[in-house]
């Protein structure tokens, strides 16, 4: 199976990931491979690390962060279709695939995945299982004082809009449980299956019943699908 994990910063795609790869799979982060292709288009400078991406980015309020934040999401989409390309059944007879593609593979993406267009969107859900680590509403407001406490630069793509009177940080303030929102519905139109990131945390469960849950969840989507003519014979 070749999983993608989606859902926000925080709510375990990298721990579900790396359990994964101790139980076998082949794992590829996303965040390694997105700052590799920023430095080597010279725009980090030096300062690499999450901390130095962050940095790089800027908030949405200062001079070139939407020209940052397109460059960003660039580099991430070029990540995200090597990825498939490589994996791409339609592809097998290309002499650049790997003839030995992994049978079982675990992408960890971005909390910004659900920004690379419609086009890459579709092309990761056809290809992969995509699991969305739910974030409850208590979560979401969790992140959101997190963020008043200390906000740090995040992907807005149209989310952030400064009215008339507000300053930078009430703007931000404002803006950010919206951006919340946003993702979470995006996340839900592309995910295949649901699980909740808080009830995973509480559960604790092993490798081998994460991936049954996830299991049980494609068998009944496709009992409900092979079910469904049936249901509508006059």
């Amino acid at each position: 199976m070749i999983l993608s994990l989606i859902g926000m910063s925080g709510s375990g795609k990298t721990h579900w990931s790396r359990r994964l790869a101790e139980a076998g799979y082949e794992r590829i982060g996303c965040d390694d491979r997105i700052e590799q292709r920023l430095t080597e288009a010279g725009h980090l400078n030096g300062t690499g690390g999450i901390g130095g991406v962050a940095r790089w980015l800027g908030q949405p309020y200062e001079p070139g962060f939407a020209q940052r934040e397109a460059a960003y999401l660039a580099a991430e989409r070029a990540v995200v279709n090597e990825i498939l390309d490589k994996f791409d059944p339609a592809r097998v007879n290309d002499l650049t695939i790997d003839a030995g593609r992994a049978t079982n593979l675990a992408i960890d993406t971005t909390g910004s995945v659900v920004y690379l267009g419609e086009d890459t969107c579709r092309r990761l859900q056809a290809q992969t299982t995509i699991l969305y680590l739910e974030t409850s509403p208590e979560e979401m407001e969790e992140m959101f004082r997190q963020y008043l406490a200390d906000p740090k630069p995040v992907m807005w793509s149209d989310a952030f809009r400064r009215r008339e009177g507000e300053t930078d940080h009430q703007a931000l303030q404002r803006c950010y449980r919206d951006l919340l929102h946003m993702r979470c519905a995006l996340y839900g139109l592309y995910a295949t299956v649901k699980l909740s990131a808080g009830w995973l945390r509480e559960l604790q469960p092993d490798t081998g019943e994460f991936l049954r849950l996830i299991h049980q969840q494609l068998d009944a989507q496709r009992r409900f699908t092979i079910q469904r003519p049936a249901d509508n014979r006059p």
